[in-house]
């Protein structure tokens, strides 16, 4: 079980630059700004529960897995303000030069609550009902999901109550930039592609799986209970002032003589998620 009132949780990444710079002009250069990550992430609580029971024949066993996460008047907040991703320096322009800036992240991601949930069971030859009352969750005080007579129950309860989640994500930009009018650029490829800027904040997350692994198909009772809420709580996400291109901030101004620009595959998004839950009872027969 995890609790928390009161808490602030932050993460900030502010005024960094990933780049391959010149001081004069590029010529016969090959620059690549490729596969780099900025990311900020904060979490309240996160949990990775796992009950496995191996039997080598037959089993009639009981069991139980319990989740209980709750996040009070608390802030999970992550932020990422001024991030350049970039070739500069152009000011002498690029001759039969290839200059790239491809596949770089950047990604704020903030969560309340977020659990993965495994309870497994194997038996050579079967699995069998138990000869007892199965099992029996209460829910009393601290959890709303409660399972009664069966053999294998997975439970997880999530909530936040008055708490502020928020992943933010303000002036970045990521591409060949430093073209300006008096510059040029000739018999040179330039690429800005697969780039990603992704703000995610979500409330309550859970993976929840059971299961049953026999040689016959025999199965004793199981049963996945998923109980998420959030009350009085704000759940936001945000990208603003953000360029992904090609130039003097990036914005093609200058002369181009049989030379290539490519600018595709890039992504900007923003996800606000409240909650968000995979739920699976599964056979090995």
């Amino acid at each position: 079980m995890q609790f928390g009132d009161g808490a602030t949780m932050s993460a900030t990444v502010n005024n960094s630059y990933i780049s391959a710079s010149a001081a004069e002009d590029y010529n016969n250069d090959a620059v690549m700004v490729e596969d780099n990550l900025v990311q900020a992430e904060a979490r309240g609580f996160t949990s990775i529960n796992v009950l496995s029971l191996n039997a080598g024949s037959s089993s009639n066993a009981m069991a139980a897995l319990a989740n209980v996460q709750q996040l009070d008047s608390s802030t999970v907040s992550a932020s990422i303000d001024n991030v350049g991703i970039f070739t500069g320096n152009l000011d002498e322009g690029a001759t039969s030069s290839s200059l790239t800036v491809d596949g770089n992240i950047v990604e704020a991601v903030s969560g309340a609550n977020r659990s993965s949930n495994l309870l497994i069971t194997t038996a050579g030859a079967t699995l069998q009902e138990s000869s007892g009352a199965g099992v029996t969750i209460d829910p009393g005080a601290t959890s709303r999901v409660a399972f009664t007579g069966a053999d294998y129950a997975l439970i997880n309860d999530q909530r936040t109550d008055n708490v502020t989640v928020s992943s933010t994500i303000r002036d970045v930009d990521i591409g060949i930039d430093g073209l300006n009018e008096t510059t040029g650029v000739d018999f040179s490829a330039l690429s800005v592609q697969d780039n990603e800027v992704r703000a995610v904040a979500t409330g309550n997350d859970a993976v929840n799986q059971l299961v049953l692994n026999t040689g016959t198909f025999q199965h004793p009772s199981a049963a996945i209970g998923n109980s998420q809420s959030n009350d009085g709580t704000t759940i936001t996400a945000s990208v603003t002032n953000t360029v992904i291109g090609i130039g003097e901030s990036l914005t093609l101004n200058a002369n181009s003589t049989n030379s290539s620009f490519r600018v595709r595959g890039n992504s900007i998004g923003a996800t606000a998620i409240g909650n968000s839950a995979i739920n699976v009872i599964s056979s090995g027969d």
